[in-house]
């Protein structure tokens, strides 16, 4: 869980994947691209496939283009989170 993804998706999940080997089950909060460009969006759903995450829950500081445009590159895997939202694994 990202608060706010300051440090940059694929830098924390590839700390993630030193600390812990294992599957990456789910990463869910700000991925920090509201204002970012679509070059950034790719290298952040390279690294979101490269680790193979099972389940993408962008909130907040994503914003709302970043989102959409991970929904559509990754399909059923991905979807916005919302407050409230509760998730079971």
């Amino acid at each position: 869980i990202m608060g706010c993804g300051h440090a940059g998706v694929a830098n924390t999940l590839d700390y993630v994947r030193e600390l812990a080997p294992g599957p990456i089950r789910a990463v869910i909060g700000g991925f920090h691209l509201s204002r970012a460009d679509r070059p950034r969006w790719e290298r952040v759903e390279a690294a979101l496939r490269r680790h193979e995450v099972e389940k993408v829950i962008p909130c907040h500081c994503t914003g709302e283009e970043a989102s959409r445009y991970l929904v559509e590159k990754l399909g059923n895997r991905c979807r916005p989170g919302r407050a409230g939202d509760v998730f079971r694994f």
